[in-house]
């Protein structure tokens, strides 16, 4: 027991935020941080009253290796930021900066890490509007690897003084396929401004922005719109609408009228998932415009950002499979995609997945398309509560690596639990349908027939050609040459017949 709260519950339909304020845990390692309510008497629910999430404790702090082109605005309020947070350290390397210039920084490097060990020294990787063609190729590679292998986290900003130089150099096709979106090379980035614009234009934020709780800029999803409405916007981004497969778009620029949005708009903010790593990128430079709305929105968005992308070091350096998920919560009815590094290709893996009433469901794996290396499953949440994913390595079950997530009803359903009979009843008159309501009349046993029969049927056969039947096949080829066999001999004996006749 941590701690513990009574409060008066709110009117029905309404929802109560309680709070905790944990001071942390002394000891690392693993926890299954918990929260129970306690409920009245008369709760007709009892499977809601319980949630559960792993937390993993650490005792080291985060390292930050903050690459920059020059020194402009973002990068000084971001390594400020960084510098003041405890728990974190940061160390700098300015790609204009003269050899023995004084940064305010643990340490200032004059070159990138020289060996995948120096590299292996960092959790996070920050890049503003860096100058990769200052990189060896041999680099470049390593970095790749420390993302994709050593789950490194890399936070991109995009900046308009560097990138376009380095994105017509086809040397750094790593570089972009680390990028979550595509990225225009060549003569189309001639041909293809950035978007600029001289009044700010807002940010709007998809479903899956909403929810990404690293992206929040007070305590609870009402509170940080209510912040990031305040927020006027950003002057200028890459000029990119397309995310690559698998990547996650956060945040679009709203129309130039500031008015609707604008879902084929440039993305703004957008991450995925890049073997083991995280990756998050930035349309442009101007986090930092964040202080005009609060200070403490700025500090609290870097500090967040950093930590989404360094949860990946946590299972660094384990020999077992790892387990990949976008994010720790999702609403019934998702589909959940997983992602299974299994550590050596002649690893058998197999995937398990327990919901919250102790159901059990086997997910097969299959190679990722992308990273043959790699293997990846799905399956749907059914229903709301803790569901555990666990990964068994050869057979082993003493070898496994188990994840929790979160299966939650939209928030909608939580505010208005009512039926909407009026609304039901105009979607069935629009769609040819019609209505029953099982709290008019009582069901009775011929009522599931009487419905079977207002349903049309719409069974089909289909017929999908595999892989051969290898027995089959052989036992046909014996008999067809068996009877090869059989008719030339005939055909032998009759000739020898007819010449002695």
């Amino acid at each position: 027991m941590i701690d513990t709260t009574e409060v008066r519950l709110a009117a029905d339909g309404e929802l109560l935020a309680v709070r905790f304020d944990l001071d942390g845990l002394d000891d690392p390692g693993s926890r299954v941080l918990a929260i129970r309510v306690v409920p009245p008497a008369d709760d007709s629910r009892a499977g809601d009253n319980l949630e559960a999430t792993d937390i993993e404790v650490v005792e080291t702090a985060t390292q930050v290796l903050l690459l920059a082109g020059g020194p402009g605005r973002e990068y000084q309020f971001l390594r400020n930021v960084l510098k003041r947070d405890p728990s974190i350290a940061v160390d700098v390397l300015l790609g204009s900066a003269r050899p023995g210039l004084s940064q305010d920084a643990r340490t200032i490097l004059e070159s990138f890490p020289e060996s995948a060990e120096a590299l292996d020294a960092y959790d996070v990787v920050v890049a503003i509007d860096y100058d990769w063609r200052q990189l060896e190729p041999t680099a470049v590679a390593r970095l790749e690897r420390w993302v994709s292998r050593d789950s490194g986290g890399l936070l991109l900003l995009a900046g308009g003084v560097f990138m376009e130089s380095w994105l017509a150099d086809p040397q750094f096709d790593a570089i972009r396929t680390l990028h979550p979106v595509e990225l225009r090379r060549g003569e189309r980035l001639l041909l293809t401004p950035r978007a600029v614009s001289e009044a700010a234009r807002s940010l709007w934020f998809s479903p899956d922005g909403e929810d990404a709780e690293f992206l929040w800029l007070a305590a609870n999803r009402i509170a940080s719109q209510t912040v990031w409405s305040e927020f006027p916007g950003v002057y200028s981004c890459f000029d990119t609408a397309t995310a690559k497969p698998g990547a996650t778009v956060y945040a679009r620029l709203a129309s130039p009228d500031g008015i609707g949005r604008n879902s084929d708009g440039p993305i703004y903010l957008a991450g995925q998932l890049y073997g083991s790593g995280t990756i998050f990128y930035c349309g442009s430079s101007e986090l930092w415009r964040l202080r005009g709305v609060e200070p403490a929105a700025h500090e609290r968005l870097t500090t967040q950002l950093v930590r989404h992308v360094a949860q990946g070091r946590l299972l660094r350096g384990s020999s077992r499979g790892r387990l990949l998920l976008e994010r720790d919560r999702y609403p019934v009815g998702e589909t959940v995609v997983v992602r299974v590094l299994p550590g050596s290709a002649d690893r058998r893996t197999d995937l398990e997945v327990i919901g919250p009433e102790g159901q059990r469901l086997r997910v097969p794996l299959e190679n990722d398309p992308v990273r043959p290396d790699d293997r990846r499953g799905s399956f749907v949440l059914s229903s709301e509560g803790s569901w555990r994913l666990v990964l068994t390595i050869d057979g082993n079950e003493d070898d496994r690596s188990v994840r929790r997530i979160q299966a939650t009803l939209p928030d909608r359903e939580l505010a208005r639990p009512q039926l909407q009979r009026a609304v039901l009843e105009q979607l069935a008159t629009a769609t040819g349908g019609s209505t029953r309501f099982l709290t008019d009349t009582a069901w009775t046993g011929g009522d599931p027939t009487r419905l079977a029969e207002l349903l049309p049927d719409r069974s089909r056969k289909e017929y999908e050609r595999g892989a051969g039947d290898t027995d089959f096949k052989r036992l046909l080829n014996t008999l067809l040459l068996a009877t090869g066999i059989g008719l030339l001999c005939l055909e032998w004996v009759l000739r020898r017949l007819a010449k002695l006749a």
